[in-house]
C-alpha cells in the first residue's frame, strides 16, 4: 500500500511539472522532489487575511505610501551592509511636521510622502486610521504603532497643534527640561517601552536649544503560518557579492507558496499567522544586485509583481539572521525635495508661539530578527524642531548591501511597514 502511495505521489509530481511547464518555458523554478522523511514537510503557506477598512481615496494612498517607501529605500542604496528601514516610521513623524507647516514647507513634505495635492486634514485622516486600525487586522500579530512629543518646558504648544496630534496621532505632548541630564533617559525609557526593548535609545542626550521632539515608534512581532522546523537549519555557504562566502544557518522547508519570476528577479511571499501579514523576499537573478533590484521598485512595479504571483510549491531556503540600521535621514529627505524645512526658510507657525521654527535632524534606528519562529522587527524615528538661531545639523554616515531585498507587508491594504536587505556582512 506504502509504494502504491508513493507512485500516486510521483504521478501527482509529474502533471504538476507538465502543468508549470506549460504555463511559461522560461519559468525555471526548481522543483525538488522530497525524500520519504520529508514528504509531510510539503505544507500550506498561502495567506487567509481579513482585510483593513479603508477607502476608495485612503488605497490610492497607501499606494502612494509604498512608493515614497522605495524611494526612501533607494537613498540608501550603494554600501555594503545589510540595512533595514520602516519608512511607514518616517512617514509618521513627517505626517506630525507637516501638521505645524504651511505653505511652501508644507508642500514639500507632501512632496515627498508622494502626497502633493492632499490636504492636510486628508494626511492626518490617513494616519489616524492606519493607526488604528492596522493592529487590528490581525489578533495573533502583535504590532504597535506609537506616536509621542517632548516638548522644551521653556515653550508652549499651540492649542490647535496639540489637539491635532492627540486626536490624529494619540501622540500626547509631555513637557521636559531638555536642559536636564534625565530628559535624554525618559525619551529613551519611551522608545523602550514601545519597541519591546528592541531599539532603548534614540538620543545621547537632549538639546537645550531644540523646540521639541517627535517620535513614532513601531513594534512588530509575529510567527510565520508555518514555521520553519529547527531540524531542518544546517550551515551552509552563502555567497557574497564579492564573490567569496561565508557559512549561515539557513532555514530549509517545501511549501506551497505564493511565487513570482521574471528576468531580473523572483519573489517568494512568506506569510506570517493568518496570512494578513508577510514577507515577501526578491532575489536577484544572476548577474543583478540588490541595489539594481531596488532601482527598479516603484508604486507600479510592485503592484504587477503582487499581481504576478501565483500558488508554487518552493523548496524555500533563507537565512537566520539579525539585522541592526541607524541613519540620519536628513540629507537623504533634503536630497528627494524636502529642503526648506531644514533651513531658516521653513514655516512652521502652527507649532509654538515662534515663529522661526525649522527641523534639526530627523534620524531612525531599526532592529529585525528573523528565524523559525517568524520575525520581531522595530524601528524608532525621531524629529527635532529647534529656532533658526542653531546652526545646521551635522549628518551622519550610514552603510548598506546585498545580496537579498525583503519587505514586511500588511497584505489585504499592501502598505509596507519595514523593507530592507540582507548581507554576510
Amino acid at each position: 500500500m506504502r509504494q502504491i502511495s508513493r507512485l500516486c505521489f510521483l504521478i501527482v509530481a509529474l502533471f504538476s511539472l507538465a502543468s508549470l511547464y506549460a504555463c511559461s518555458k522560461d519559468d525555471e523554478t526548481t522543483q525538488i522532489e522530497p525524500t520519504s522523511d520529508d514528504e509531510e514537510t510539503v505544507v500550506d503557506m498561502l495567506p487567509k487575511a481579513v482585510p483593513i477598512k479603508l477607502t476608495d481615496h485612503q488605497k490610492s494612498m497607501v499606494n502612494k505610501s509604498n512608493d515614497f517607501s522605495f524611494r526612501l529605500f533607494k537613498q540608501t542604496n550603494g554600501t555594503n551592509k545589510s540595512r533595514v528601514l520602516s519608512p511607514l516610521s518616517v512617514a509618521y513623524v513627517l505626517g506630525m511636521l507637516n501638521d505645524g507647516a504651511v505653505g511652501e514647507t508644507s508642500r514639500q513634505i507632501m512632496q515627498v510622502l508622494g502626497l502633493d495635492g492632499e490636504s492636510t486634514k486628508e494626511i492626518n485622516e490617513f494616519c489616524a486610521n492606519i493607526l488604528e486600525n492596522l493592529p487590528k487586522v490581525d489578533e495573533n500579530v502583535k504590532l504597535n504603532v506609537a506616536n509621542a512629543m517632548f516638548v522644551n518646558d521653556h515653550f508652549s504648544l499651540r492649542s490647535g497643534y496639540k489637539e491635532d496630534l492627540q486626536n490624529y496621532y494619540k501622540a500626547a505632548a509631555e513637557a521636559l527640561n531638555f536642559s536636564s541630564s534625565s530628559a535624554a533617559g525618559i525619551i529613551n525609557s519611551w522608545c523602550d517601552k514601545n519597541t519591546n526593548g528592541m531599539i532603548n535609545k534614540i538620543l545621547d542626550e537632549t538639546d537645550p536649544a531644540a523646540v521639541a521632539y517627535l517620535l513614532n515608534a513601531i513594534y512588530f512581532k509575529a510567527t510565520w503560518t508555518e514555521k520553519f522546523d529547527e531540524k531542518n537549519t544546517k550551515t551552509e555557504p552563502f555567497r557574497k557579492d564579492d564573490r567569496t562566502t561565508v557559512d549561515l544557518p539557513m532555514m530549509h522547508r517545501y511549501a506551497e507558496a505564493r511565487y513570482c519570476r521574471n528576468e531580473k528577479y523572483s519573489t517568494l511571499c512568506l506569510p506570517y499567522s493568518s496570512g494578513a501579514f508577510n514577507m515577501l523576499v526578491l532575489l536577484p537573478e544572476e548577474g543583478v544586485t540588490v541595489d539594481q533590484v531596488a532601482d527598479m521598485l516603484d508604486e507600479k512595479s510592485w503592484n504587477t509583481n503582487m499581481a504576478d504571483m501565483s500558488n508554487y510549491e518552493v523548496d524555500i531556503k533563507i537565512p537566520r539572521f539579525t539585522t541592526t540600521f541607524e541613519t540620519s535621514l536628513t540629507d537623504i529627505l533634503s536630497s528627494m525635495g524636502m529642503v526648506l524645512p531644514f533651513t531658516p526658510l521653513a514655516e512652521f507657525p502652527n507649532v509654538v508661539n515662534e515663529d522661526n521654527l525649522c527641523v534639526s535632524e530627523i534620524k531612525q534606528s531599526a532592529k529585525i530578527i528573523v528565524n523559525e519562529e517568524g520575525t520581531e522587527a522595530a524601528a524608532v524615528t525621531i524629529g527635532s524642531y529647534t529656532t533658526t538661531s542653531v546652526s545646521e545639523p551635522k549628518t551622519a554616515v550610514f552603510h548598506a548591501d546585498r545580496p537579498f531585498l525583503y519587505a514586511i507587508q500588511e497584505n489585504t491594504s499592501g502598505l509596507i511597514l519595514f523593507v530592507g536587505t540582507f548581507t554576510a556582512n
